[in-house]
């Protein structure tokens, strides 16, 4: 069991690192507004970006936020194998949507960690970090695991069998002592009381419950 857990993390932490591996480290072109309202083109590192600064992507460039797509040269298409696993690249415009309308079939959004195929695209960054897409599912990676009720009372069961078990154990071994019994018929019958202390039928239960 702590064998699985460890490589249950370990499987839980490589998705993590891969997730934030996503963002990439080439600085994005960005407009943005001063105080006194003037225009500025700057380029700032993906983890830098906020909600509601202006995004120029073009073809090969990694999306490093979740955007809304506001203007797009015709026949743009993004990757979206990261966040969907569909291998076929997916046509993006900057048109409306319906409100009913799943944000990962909606074509005017852009996704983060998805990659952009085709075209150039002007877009408003809506999410970053873990407000993202991906950021939510990495979160819920992260969520510590909860036990169920079935995992819960078997748990309990097996502490009550291993004290029961130690407590046969423990006592065989002093009759042994009192009769001054040899060290190997001391063992043997201490680690039969054990043994036997455990339910035939426990493994086959469990596993078939589960």
């Amino acid at each position: 069991t702590a064998m699985l857990q460890w490589y249950t993390e370990m499987l839980a932490e490589d998705a993590m690192e891969a997730m934030q591996k996503m963002a990439g480290t080439k600085p994005v072109p960005v407009v943005r507004r001063d105080a006194a309202g003037n225009r500025l083109d700057i380029e700032v590192d993906p983890v830098d970006l906020v909600p509601g600064d202006i995004v120029f992507l073009e073809a090969g460039d990694r999306i490093p936020a979740d955007v809304r797509v506001l203007y797009c040269t015709d026949g743009m298409e993004v990757d979206n194998s990261a966040l969907t696993g569909e291998s076929m690249p997916e046509p993006r415009h900057y048109g409306t949507e319906k409100p009913s309308q799943p944000p990962t079939e909606a074509r005017n959004l852009a996704f983060f960690g998805t990659t952009v195929l085709k075209g150039n695209a002007t877009c408003v960054v809506h999410a970053t970090g873990d407000s993202t897409f991906l950021g939510k599912i990495a979160q819920s990676i992260k969520t510590s695991y909860v036990k169920s009720t079935l995992e819960i009372q078997i748990e309990h069961f097996v502490h009550f069998i291993a004290i029961i078990a130690i407590f046969v154990g423990l006592l065989s071994m002093g009759v042994k002592i009192v009769q001054k019994a040899p060290l190997s018929e001391m063992i043997q019958y201490t680690a039969c009381a054990l043994f036997s202390q455990v339910p035939e039928g426990l493994l086959p239960t469990v596993t078939i419950s589960l």
